[in-house]
């Protein structure tokens, strides 16, 4: 095999083992008439879990999300809490009580303050967050082994040698360990809550061989930064 041939093969061999250890989709659609410097609040409602995503770990994922908006510096960034504490600080209702007793009246006060308070609104979706197993079919791969080689000289003298062969073999189907990580953040005006002007959803998987120290929470901390620094930069 040429040098030319061997540099594509192990290219190609590269690619396929990359792709099939770590992989990432990443979808997103921003308004590009809106002018996010306008926004100097925003209401950022909790992270809600889907079917997929373990409830148990709701909690852990609520605190990784507010803890790196702390650190957002473009807008000024409010909760559900600090809505339903204004509204009690200016008008005496206990919106925690309210919706208990009458969702009705309650959601239609906390969505009045939050037209007040927040110029824009950020909800996020976890769609999974789970660790899993996915099936890998069978397949042939290549290995290099020594085998003896035998040489006859020009007066039949035999002399032997080792030289390195490429060999096929069967890998059989097998299980492996998937960690999966899946996102979606919408931001809108409160002006026009119906219509996004920024959505990005970033999805990711690590079969075992390509963990190293990641978990499903590293995975959706990585997801939460690169949002926050794609956020940050519309704000020029």
């Amino acid at each position: 095999m040429s040098k030319k041939s061997w540099l594509v093969f192990f290219c190609c061999l590269f690619t396929l083992v990359f792709f099939s250890t770590a992989n990432a989709q990443k979808e997103k659609w921003v308004d590009k008439n809106y002018d996010f410097t306008q926004i100097k609040v925003i209401l950022a409602e909790e992270p809600q879990l889907t079917d997929k995503a373990s409830p148990i770990a709701a909690k852990v994922l609520a605190e990784d999300f507010y803890d790196r908006l702390t650190s957002f510096d473009k807008a000024k960034i409010i909760t559900r809490k600090d809505i339903f504490n204004s509204v009690k600080e200016k008008s005496g209702d206990d919106l925690e009580e309210l919706f208990a007793t009458d969702s009705k009246k309650a959601d239609v006060i906390y969505k009045e303050a939050v037209a007040k308070y927040a110029d824009a609104v950020l909800s996020t979706d976890i769609y999974e967050y789970t660790v899993g197993k996915k099936r890998v079919e069978a397949q042939i791969q290549y290995r290099y082994e020594r085998v003896e080689e035998r040489r006859y000289g020009p007066n039949g003298e035999v002399t032997t040698g080792w030289v390195e062969q490429r060999v096929p073999y069967i890998v059989p189907a097998h299980d492996v360990t998937v960690l999966r990580a899946s996102v979606r953040f919408n931001l809108s005006s409160v002006k026009n809550p119906a219509n996004p002007i920024l959505s990005i959803g970033d999805s990711r998987e690590r079969t075992e061989d390509s963990f190293g120290s990641a978990t499903p929470e590293n995975m959706y901390k990585r997801i939460l930064n690169d949002f926050c620094k794609e956020l940050a930069g519309h704000f020029k």
